[in-house]
């Protein structure tokens, strides 16, 4: 079922019959068919208020796993949705790591345009986990040659306890 709704999503923008068929799936018992179907039908949330009143759902939910499946896939929409803006952003402050982890990644993509997205994500250099830190890293890679206060606090990730986390500082600065 689940390479069925993968191999599906690339026509549920044009095709109401497999947006049909997929819609349902949002609420299937199988939790790994709910973030497939979160995945394929991402792509006509813009245009179809019934997908985004469940993608949405399952984005601001409390459900780990779908809030990351519904993060990852509207990732593209985070310039174009303030709403789906909000929701992920907030998610940097969340109890989970994993979410939190998501949260940074999801949110590269505006860290060199949002001033308040790279505070935030900075902030994220000083996570308890080690894998968030190295997410905020990641992130920031593309503004440390041009941003005083990012390469600063990147700098001192060369000390960080975790490799993974020095390993991407190095990058970060030299790549």
């Amino acid at each position: 079922l689940r390479a069925a709704l993968n191999s599906l999503s690339f026509v549920v923008v044009t095709r109401r019959p497999p947006r049909a068929a997929l819609l349902p799936s949002l609420a299937h018992l199988q939790e790994y068919v709910r973030r497939a179907a979160i995945k394929a039908l991402t792509g006509v949330m813009a245009t179809d208020q019934a997908v985004r009143a469940a993608v949405l759902a399952y984005l601001e939910g409390e459900k780990r796993t779908l809030s990351v499946s519904a993060m990852e896939a509207t990732a593209e929409l985070i310039p174009k949705d303030e709403h789906i803006y909000r929701i992920v952003f907030e998610r940097l402050n969340s109890s989970l790591s994993s979410v939190r982890e998501t949260a940074v990644n999801t949110l590269t993509g505006i860290v060199a345009t949002d001033e308040t997205v790279r505070v935030a994500v900075l902030a994220r250099l000083e996570d308890q986990e080690e894998y968030v830190r190295r997410a905020a890293v990641d992130a920031l890679t593309g503004v440390v040659a041009t941003d005083l206060v990012v390469r600063n606090a990147v700098l001192v990730r060369l000390e960080d306890q975790e490799e993974d986390v020095r390993s991407a500082a190095v990058y970060a600065l030299t790549g």
